[in-house]
């Protein structure tokens, strides 16, 4: 594993959740030249730093490194489900603000009635 590929891995978590940079060291404390630098490939954070950066995402170090282990090993990992998607979102936002989390539940449990269950596995 090197640090280019950790920083596009990293950058690819972020880019969909906080587009914005600034939105993003709001809500993990990493600051821009840092963000930027990790994800340029050109230096490596903390541990610490990158716990904060892959939970923003909602992950764990441990699923972030194993998908970087599964692509070397030529396994192709899962993409996650859209339930373990809208779960990974709700997890993140309802992190932040609990009147936030009881609004995702009721918009989720609006589309439930009107959705058929889906046929993921």
């Amino acid at each position: 594993m090197d640090r280019k590929k950790i920083g596009k891995r990293l950058e690819a978590l972020r880019v969909p959740l906080y587009p914005k940079i600034a939105d993003f060291t709001e809500r993990t404390g990493i600051k821009h030249p840092q963000i930027r630098d990790t994800e340029a490939g050109l230096s490596f954070l903390r541990i610490d730093l990158m716990e904060k950066w892959v939970k923003a995402c909602g992950r764990t170090l441990s699923s972030f490194f194993a998908e970087i282990e599964a692509e070397e090993d030529g396994k192709a990992p899962r993409p996650p489900s859209l339930e373990e998607q809208a779960l990974q979102q709700f997890k993140i936002f309802s992190s932040a603000d609990p009147e936030v989390g009881l609004a995702l539940i009721q918009i989720l449990n609006r589309v439930a009635r009107k959705t058929p269950p889906s046929k993921h596995k």
